[in-house]
């Protein structure tokens, strides 16, 4: 790659160090704030972004440059670019610069196909394209691997695109045999990454299963038998006491070991009878609250849906939870992640979780997050409340944004992640579909058209 090809975007000047450098801009040329850049000094060229672009005038060191090179101006001022170094570039490998950039060097604009192989990295073993770089028609190729290594945030405001990225997310996933569940709050994930499979019918081949809490046109009813949901969940999510849950937890072992493996609300009841040291106002309450869960719907007493229906390699299972309470919802996610957790031999290519509107379910996306790597399960967290998330957005490794305008949401992104002022600032300004990646997958963020 000859970095010489192109348009001179300007020379540089003073000041400069190994992280910062400035070019004056040719009268000719459009610069913008974001922009990538190259300049060669000696053997090293220089890949930098242009983190802001202002007007100054003349100092006495730059007059001889600016006559030489025709940028005077009869106010005798010129339009300046202050780039931030991303690293020295040597047979397409990204090294830190150790040396302050030379003065009076011609800048190119930075080849979309040099962004996106230095972004992506070295050492690429599963590629996978979501996106071209904006302002290019280069593809980058992201390592599935190394995405999936840690848990992803979804970010972004209503109408962003945080929903289509996560559903080429879910594809991208399903097409190398990773299994894929996704928890669907507004039942529009179904019809989404349908369309996109038939656009791509002759390349992608790929199982999408429906299910729903409730009967719903073609979808698959999801049943859990609640005795799989665990006392100490049950004992939180019914308020139960310490005497009650150890009555529950006795009569369900009860029932066990007289061979009962789904128990109807009668066999339960007719234990709880007999347990005369039980108080009668404790059992009478208890039997209330499981008579709650009963009318519920979905926790029935009877045989679960299997979890290989669920989870299987190259499959995408959409949970539909439009209809569902807030605590039928948390204890589906309890129950799915209970039951990985429990096959974790049989998930060898691991498992990886879309849930939205993460910022309400806090208390179990934290154990998910905590606990998900042991199990193989990568968690996909999409949320246009970035500030409620608090110190869970410090356990997500990488991140797409997409517009984001509350100062509260992007404060909470600078302190988890290594994000610079100059990417904080063009965040508001992204367009629908357009999404800044950051974290461990880029060696630098960069902006994607998604699709």
């Amino acid at each position: 790659m000859n970095p010489e090809q192109g348009q001179v975007l300007g020379y540089t000047t003073s000041p400069s160090s190994p992280y910062y450098f400035t070019f004056i801009v040719n009268k000719e040329s459009k610069v913008f704030e974001g922009d990538f850049v190259i300049v060669r000094d000696g053997e090293q060229l220089i890949l930098g972004q242009i983190a802001k672009i202002y007007r100054r005038t003349f100092h006495s060191l730059d007059i001889s440059l600016a006559v030489e090179k025709d940028f005077v101006e009869y106010r005798r001022s010129v339009v300046v670019a202050k780039v931030r170094v991303l690293g020295a570039i040597r047979d397409s490998e990204r090294l830190e610069s150790a040396f302050p950039v030379d003065f009076g060097l011609p800048v190119f604009k930075a080849p979309g196909d040099l962004i996106a192989k230095v972004a992506a990295g070295e050492n690429v073993i599963l590629a996978v394209q979501l996106g071209k770089i904006v302002g290019t028609d280069i593809s980058i190729k992201l390592d599935l691997k190394r995405l999936l290594e840690g848990n992803i945030l979804v970010a972004g405001a209503p109408g962003s695109g945080k929903t289509y990225t996560s559903a080429l997310l879910a594809i991208q996933c399903a097409r190398n045999f990773i299994p894929v569940v996704i928890f669907d709050m507004y039942a529009e994930y179904s019809a989404l990454i349908n369309k996109l499979l038939h656009l791509h019918k002759k390349e992608i081949t790929i199982e999408v299963k429906t299910f729903s809490t409730f009967e719903k046109r073609n979808t698959e009813l999801l049943r859990i038998d609640f005795t799989e949901i665990g006392p100490k969940f049950l004992q939180s999510f019914l308020g139960l006491t310490e005497i009650q849950a150890e009555a529950l937890d006795n009569t369900l072992r009860e029932l066990r070991m007289r061979g009962v493996g789904s128990p109807s609300f009668d066999d339960i009841y007719e234990i709880l009878k007999e347990k005369k040291r039980f108080h009668p106002v404790a059992r009478s309450t208890l039997l209330r609250k499981l008579e709650r869960m009963h009318e519920m719907g979905l926790f029935k007493f009877e045989q679960s849906t299997p979890i290989s229906h669920i989870i299987r390699p190259g499959k995408i299972s959409i949970i539909e939870l439009d209809r569902a309470n807030f605590e039928t919802i948390e204890m589906t996610i309890s129950w799915i992640f209970n039951k990985i957790m429990a096959s974790k031999d049989d998930n060898k290519e691991g498992v990886f979780l879309i849930l939205e509107n993460a910022h309400e379910f806090r208390k179990i996306i934290q154990k998910i997050l905590r606990a998900g790597r042991k199990y193989r399960v990568s968690l996909c967290v999409v949320s246009d409340r970035i500030a409620e998330l608090y110190e869970l957005i410090g356990l997500c490794s990488n991140a797409f944004l997409h517009r984001i305008l509350s100062r509260h949401d992007m404060e909470a992104l600078e302190r988890h992640f290594p994000i610079h002022p100059s990417v904080l600032k063009q965040l508001p300004n992204l367009r629908t579909g357009e999404a800044y990646i950051v974290g461990d997958v880029v060696t630098f963020p960069v902006i994607i058209r998604v699709g």
